[in-house]
């Protein structure tokens, strides 16, 4: 079917916004003086489908049933290049999915914003009201347009973004006029797993700056954050609790260490609804973000040349001095190396004596962490780094079980000597593959250390950096930890002060994240790299809590025994203890059996790859406990480094598991 409409305009500037609102069976395509302005559900390929074209798939029409229709908002080239003053045509063509369908409908609506009230044209239909407390929401509304372009990997493009943020209460529509920002952006890509996998298909995230009308910074503040020009609009995807990142950030705060201010936000992209979002501040120096010294050009000598720096453990992006590899190889490694990149100053501004100095300075921390007296009291590591900050990192890691936490944007800073000699860690970044959605090398698991990771998965690309494991061994950093432990589980990390947090947020995002998986239903689909899959937002949330919970008991159990006995116990049952040890272990190990009945023991190992590998059987003749030793056997490769599954049972009745790291 094909229509067409005249219309007049005769107050073109007082004219803001133009949105069509379309109901459809099946697919459309919409022109505006010849120019297509909108269509859905058509070959995208086909720039002037033909008559006999048929519509990609069936769509229902939904006013007929008392549901509305849809919208879309004009991006401003598309209104800027085809909107006229004076006569105007508006022309649609509609398309069916198959030649044997029996029913074709369609309505449409091309609503304009206009900020005068001059001139008045027809008033809107009588749902248009209710169709805008649909398209509402209590988050704040971002609309960006990108003027037709499509948004790069990288460099950053133009483009404009509004930002409405209603208070008391009121709700922010995309039919309403911005009143928080409304400017010029400069705007990429960002992430990396999340990018390359989900770009076509799904939903990934962006690096923006807010800029002048000649592309300036221009440090505006913005959803009660400090002025700033540079920000992160998190996409959250694979992480279907929406909140990982989120609850990261939020306890780094509560610790007393920065981390990225959050505010959830519904975006629309070019005429697009995104969905919901992170609105956070990126991670750089600035004194209300990571508040180091700035470092210009010419400090090049004594204490201006010993900071700040901005660094992180991670891959670099290609830019001349921004990377050095560690001359110290990862505990456990193949053949992987450290790499070390530096944020700030810029590397394509840093001058060679800044970029050598934080470079020898690192390798001079690495070289005292690989020697003998690394524990000295004087002379030890405790001379170059502020151990607390390192605590409190450990704890947050390890709470949330990241998969990335210590070998993928770990970031580290280092402040003017003047100011701060010791080299801080943080500030805490990247937390969506965290708390079991991770479904490789046992990080899906709520027992196990991540600083540990080189032993459940030495074949990543990216491993651990040695010192972890050196630090988490001596006895000063243990005491700090258990200490900071303790106190922490009275308050930040207790269960009930967490739990509130999350019950809380999904309550605030609650309209918002329901449209956003009509947006995207991929709540029982498996996204790389889930490992738990609910098929509803309730179900991912009661497992997330339930993940937490045990990972909470877990810790209280093992942060005592943190750098000696490693992993000891991973199940507790009603009629045995299982525990082994050294965890991890290289040539011996021993599995400790409190039993209390008499029978055959069998003990099952089985490989990384799920292949059993051993079998020990031992007859059990009394109560009490049992230390069975083990030798590893890694002459045919059965026991290459990784995390073994230890498989307990009595009389063939399975009563524990335990996990065995072999280094």
């Amino acid at each position: 079917v094909y229509m067409r409409k005249w219309f007049n305009i005769d107050d073109l500037p007082d004219i803001e916004k133009l949105i069509l609102i379309a109901d459809y069976d099946d697919g459309f395509v919409v022109y505006l003086n010849g120019t297509e302005i909108a269509r859905a559900n058509m070959p995208a390929n086909d720039a002037f489908p033909g008559y006999n074209t048929r519509a990609s798939s069936s769509h229902e029409a939904k006013m007929y049933s008392g549901g509305y229709p849809e919208p879309f908002i004009i991006d401003s080239a598309a209104m800027a290049g085809s909107l006229l003053s004076g006569n105007n045509l508006f022309a649609v063509q509609v398309h069916n999915e198959s030649s044997s369908s029996r029913d074709l409908s369609s309505n449409f609506y091309l609503i304009a914003g206009v900020i005068s009230s001059d001139h008045n044209y027809k008033p809107v239909p009588e749902w248009f009201t209710q169709m805008e407390s649909h398209y509402s929401s209590n988050l704040p509304l971002i609309v960006i347009d990108t003027y037709g372009d499509e948004i790069p990997d990288e460099p950053k493009i133009s483009g404009w973004m509004t930002v409405t943020n209603n208070q008391n209460g009121q709700l922010n529509s995309i039919f309403d006029l911005p009143n928080e920002y409304k400017g010029h952006i400069a705007i990429e890509q960002r992430g990396y797993s999340s990018r390359w996998m989900y770009v076509d298909d799904g939903k990934i995230s962006y690096s923006l700056e807010t800029q002048d009308s000649v592309g300036e910074n221009n440090n505006i503040p913005l959803l009660g954050m400090p002025s700033e020009n540079d920000w992160i609009l998190y996409g959250p995807y694979s992480d279907k609790s929406l909140i990982k990142n989120v609850l990261a950030y939020w306890m780094g705060n509560n610790l007393g260490q920065w981390a990225p201010r959050t505010q959830y936000v519904d975006v629309v992209l070019n005429g697009k609804q995104m969905g919901i979002f992170a609105f956070m501040e990126k991670v750089k120096r600035d004194k209300d973000r990571v508040n180091i010294s700035k470092i210009d050009d010419d400090d090049n000598e004594a204490d201006s040349l010993s900071g700040g720096y901005l660094i992180k453990v991670d891959r670099g992006s290609g830019v001349p001095n921004e990377t050095w590899d560690s001359p110290y190889p990862p505990s456990n490694a193949i053949d992987q190396t450290v790499t070390w990149v530096l944020v700030y100053p810029r590397p394509e501004v840093a001058t060679p004596e800044q970029f050598n100095y934080i470079r020898e300075y690192i390798t001079g921390f690495e070289s005292l962490m690989a020697s003998e007296n690394y524990m000295d009291p004087l002379d030890g590591y405790r001379k170059m780094i502020n151990v607390d900050s390192f605590v409190d990192f450990f704890l947050i890691a390890e709470l949330f079980r990241d998969a990335d936490a210590f070998r993928s944007s770990m970031y580290l800073h280092k402040d003017r000597d003047s100011r701060d000699p010791l080299l801080q860690m943080g500030p805490l970044w990247d937390f969506n593959y965290s708390m079991s959605n991770y479904d490789i090398c046992a990080c899906y698991s709520s027992s196990g250390w991540s600083y540990l990771f080189n032993y459940y998965c030495n074949e990543r690309y990216k491993i651990n950096p040695f010192w972890w494991e050196k630090i988490v061994e001596d006895e000063y950093f243990k005491e700090k930890a258990i200490t900071r432990w303790n106190t922490l589980r009275d308050s930040s990390l207790n269960e009930a002060v967490i739990f509130n947090f999350i019950d809380s947020t999904t309550n605030y995002i609650e309209e918002s994240r329901i449209r956003n998986f009509e947006i995207w239903p991929i709540l029982n689909t498996t996204l790389w790299p889930n490992y738990y899959v609910g098929g509803t937002y309730e179900n991912e949330i009661e497992w997330l809590k339930k993940w937490i919970h045990e990972r909470l008991i877990w810790l209280d159990q093992n942060i005592p025994r943190i750098g000696s006995t490693g992993i000891e116990s991973d199940l507790i049952s009603e009629n045995c203890k299982i525990s082994v040890y050294p965890n991890p272990a290289s040539d011996l190990a021993s599995f400790k059996f409190e039993n209390t009945g008499p029978g055959n023991l069998v003990i099952e190992i089985y490989s990384p790859l799920g292949q059993k590998v051993d079998e020990i059987q031992n007859e059990l003749g009394y109560n009490g406990t049992w230390l069975i030793p083990y030798t590893i056997k890694k002459r045919d490769n059965s026991h290459a480094p990784g995390s073994y599954y230890c498989r307990f049972l009595l009389n063939s009745i399975e009563i524990g598991v335990a996990h065995m790291l072999i280094r």
